[in-house]
């Protein structure tokens, strides 16, 4: 075993408070942890260390470690410092809700001390960094002095903790004085940057005592990481990325060996990997076109270096359900809008993490499996982002433009040309919803369908067409009904609508607008649920294949799954799929043989980057037409909200303003879905908003 830098760094004082040794791992990455093998040694440098303010629920940084750090095969310089007990490499959290144990949620890279809800507010409560030492034996102290358990105040029950980082990789966490609480309402552990190798020491448990001490490094040895099942359709290329971490003490070439598989698998047979550094290589699973979904194979994969060795078996399945690309749009948003053109899906506008709405359009190339930003708008869009798109240009309304979300009183038009990549402002459409509405196109015109005209409140009816040869807008027949977050799809000489909040009800019904006559009807054929917020895609040769996915249901909560109808059949909607992350206020788009959703929340204000596609059976790649009719294909989204806010909940309260109803959701501020919206159509986020586009197919969400 390698020396660790513990012993000569610190003076024995104490022995350990915990009642009993424990230790834990390796995991993945070859942390381990040991509470018995070193003794307590406080450090206190509340006189000498550096002062960190906090408050409730923020964090501070970032600040130099004053070394290189190692963590999980990379190099830290800087940290911050979070008031729930913790702190993170490469930005900062006030994540106050401990996971127990770590898990694939936020916050990632961190070091959870004492990770729970505090209140660090108060000034008797100081954090304080200070380093230590000459190279190559440095360490740097973080602690937390008096951390209070929520709410704080005088005579709080309190924390008082240390994090000791040493510049060889080793951690050493030491406990002063943990509450009456000990730790029973508490996360310690350590995780990586995208939350797939948790460390966890221990959780919700009253563990810990004074004077108690952990030491977390890694062991000696050859790790071998990565996703060990993932799934892909019939005739296609499955591919895992290996990590392989070597800490054997020396240089080496890593000899890999993949037996037991049936399908054609590919690895290759050796990488050069230094010690202390991570090494990547992939293995590539041919799914069969024999394969049925369901079925499976598996494949041993095992490394070796110098007498050490470590392996792994990777599951394929064929699946029928969605899968999580491994691209994904580089900025993370909600009611944005996406559209298909001409072999490329574009993601427009939508809310985003920082709060506000982003001018930002970005292109997915499926040939290349990445995203590429686009010239900029010179507006922000949030909520309400409709597109369609018809020959080479992209068309867009958003109802919150440059921060003017709370009562819009105009829906600004844009136009984006996708040869020039350039923005031009149109002029505001006449009296269209700026909220929740869909957009489609067909047969060299764009359709503008309900929505609504105040936050809470004043759905629409209204029908408007753009016909870009005369630059003009015209009034069609009111439908039947007043949705907003709903999905329309143009297939046929027929506008589809489905889904959203009619008035102050959510709905399953459908109505099919007469595209030469001008008339509405109802369609026989509603969705099996009612359903709003969600993903509308439409595929197929001729655009027949309408999808959608997610939304929020009649209990107002996010729905995981998905349903498919077949026009050219004159099918009903059937089941297609569970999402792999449920999402609403989302945007889809078809491409090639599949149907994408781009984005969308998880729950409340919670944006995400979350790119999901499935298999839309027998279609073939329309997308390069450059028809105009059906453009809108593209399904998407855009959906919502009127809100402006609500904490948890995704849609927001604010809407209530105007309206009565709010209340009556039920919602929870889980669930993504507002508390009050449900029940207005307007309300936040009803809204389906819809675009579409593009070739052919029709789609307005």
């Amino acid at each position: 075993m390698r020396s660790r830098v513990f012993l000569s760094l610190l003076v024995v004082i104490l022995t350990t408070g915990a009642a009993f040794a424990a230790s834990g791992g390796p995991n993945a990455a070859g942390y381990t942890w040991d509470d018995s093998t070193y003794t307590y040694s406080w450090i206190d440098i509340s006189g000498t260390g550096t002062l960190i303010t906090l408050s409730d629920d923020n964090y501070a940084g970032p600040f130099n470690i004053g070394f290189d750090f190692p963590f999980y095969g990379g190099t830290q310089t800087q940290f911050y410092a979070g008031s729930n007990g913790f702190i993170t490499f490469g930005a900062g959290s006030s994540d106050l809700s401990n996971d127990c144990p770590l898990n694939s949620t936020t916050p990632y890279n961190i070091i959870a001390l004492y990770w729970d809800d505090m209140d660090a507010g108060d000034t008797s409560a100081p954090t304080y960094y200070q380093t230590f030492g000459v190279t190559p034996n440095q360490y740097t102290v973080i602690q937390f002095q008096n951390l209070c358990n929520y709410p704080g105040g005088v005579g709080c029950d309190d924390v008082t903790a240390e994090i000791i980082l040493f510049e060889n990789g080793e951690i050493v966490l030491q406990y002063s004085d943990p509450s009456t609480e000990a730790g029973s309402g508490a996360t310690v552990g350590i995780n990586n940057s995208d939350g797939s190798d948790p460390l966890t020491v221990g959780c919700n448990s009253a563990f810990l005592s004074a004077g108690y001490a952990v030491w977390i490094g890694v062991a000696d040895g050859l790790f071998l990481s990565g996703p060990d099942a993932l799934d892909g359709y019939p005739d296609s290329d499955v591919t895992y990325t290996m990590s392989v971490f070597n800490n054997t003490g020396s240089k080496g070439t890593v000899d890999i060996d993949c037996t037991g598989n049936t399908w054609d698998t590919v690895c290759p047979s050796s990488i050069v990997v230094a010690d202390g550094a991570v090494g990547t290589f992939d293995v590539v699973v041919t799914i069969p076109d024999t394969a049925s979904p369901g079925d499976f194979d598996t494949v041993d994969v095992e490394v070796d270096l110098g007498g050490y060795s470590d392996d792994m078996t990777l599951t394929t399945s064929a699946s029928a359900d969605w899968i999580l690309s491994g691209s994904l749009p580089t900025i993370a948003t909600q009611d944005n809008a996406a559209v298909s053109y001409d072999g490329y899906i574009y993601r427009v506008g939508g809310y985003t993490l920082s709060g506000s709405g982003t001018n930002t359009i970005e292109r997915y190339s499926a040939t290349k499996g990445t995203w590429s930003l686009m010239a900029n708008s010179t507006h922000t869009m949030d909520y309400t982002v409709a597109a369609a798109a018809l020959n080479d240009k992209i068309y867009v309304t958003a109802g919150g433009i440059d921060g003017s979300t709370a009562t819009p009183t105009v829906l600004l038009f844009q136009i984006y040309d996708i040869t020039a990549n350039t923005w031009a402002d149109h002029g505001n459409v006449p009296a269209g919803g700026t909220w929740g509405a869909a957009m489609v196109a067909y047969d060299g015109y764009i359709y503008l369908l309900g929505g609504a005209n105040t936050p809470g409140g004043g759905n629409l009816n209204s029908v408007y067409r753009y016909d870009p040869t005369g630059d003009s807008w015209t009034a069609m027949a009111n439908m039947t009904n007043t949705p907003a977050f709903f999905c329309a799809f143009a297939y046929d000489g027929d506008i589809y609508t489905v889904g959203g909040v009619a008035g102050s009800t959510p709905t399953a019904s459908g109505y099919i607008y007469d595209i030469a006559g001008n008339s509405w009807s109802a369609d026989p054929i509603s969705l099996p649920q009612t359903l709003w917020g969600m993903a509308c895609i439409q595929g197929g040769t001729e655009g027949e294949l309408l999808a959608v996915a997610g939304g929020v249901d009649a209990s107002s909560a996010l729905f995981a799954g998905s349903y498919l109808r077949d026009l050219s059949a004159k099918g009903t909607w059937d089941l297609y799929g569970d999402l792999v992350t449920p999402v609403y206020r989302t945007a889809g788009a078809q491409l090639g043989d599949y149907a994408f959703v781009v984005n969308g929340s998880t729950g409340g204000f919670t944006p995400t980057n979350i790119f999901q596609y499935n298999l839309m059976e027998g279609i073939a790649d329309d997308d390069d037409d450059d028809d105009d009719d059906n453009d809108d294909n593209d399904d998407n989204d855009d959906n919502d909200d009127n809100d402006t806010t609500d904490d948890d909940t995704g849609d927001d309260d604010d809407n209530d303003d105007n309206d009565d109803n709010d209340d009556n959701d039920t919602t929870d501020d889980d669930t993504g879905t507002d508390d009050d919206d449900n029940d207005d159509v307007t309300d936040d986020d009803n809204d389906s908003g819809g675009d579409d586009d593009d070739d052919d197919s029709g789609c307005g969400c």
